[in-house]
């Protein structure tokens, strides 16, 4: 299976799902060691509409904030690009990088 294959058949899927179920309510937390952020970022604009806010950053490993704002309710988009993980959640305590 070449790279393309497998981010069309096995991690975008993945990402869709938990994604959704974040919006929908049915999960607290998307996690995912295999997509850089502009995947997620295009795909909740494409697919939701979502306004995004300012995007912090911080240290060697750079570490990032990203906000979202999808339907009046806030979601945040955090990880590190040193080690390649990131997260999707909403962002219950209102804090963010407008």
């Amino acid at each position: 299976m070449n790279r393309t294959s497998l981010l069309e058949d096995i991690i975008f899927p993945d990402m869709e799902e938990g994604i959704l179920a974040v919006i929908e309510g049915h999960s607290d937390m998307f996690e995912s060691k295999f997509l850089a952020p502009a995947h997620v970022a295009e795909h909740l604009k494409d697919e939701y509409g979502a306004d995004q806010g300012n995007t912090d950053t911080n240290g060697w490993q750079w570490d990032y904030w990203t906000s979202y704002r999808i339907h009046g309710v806030q979601y945040m988009l955090s990880g590190s690009a040193y080690f390649g993980n990131l997260k999707f959640f909403k962002n219950e305590d209102g804090k963010d990088a407008w």
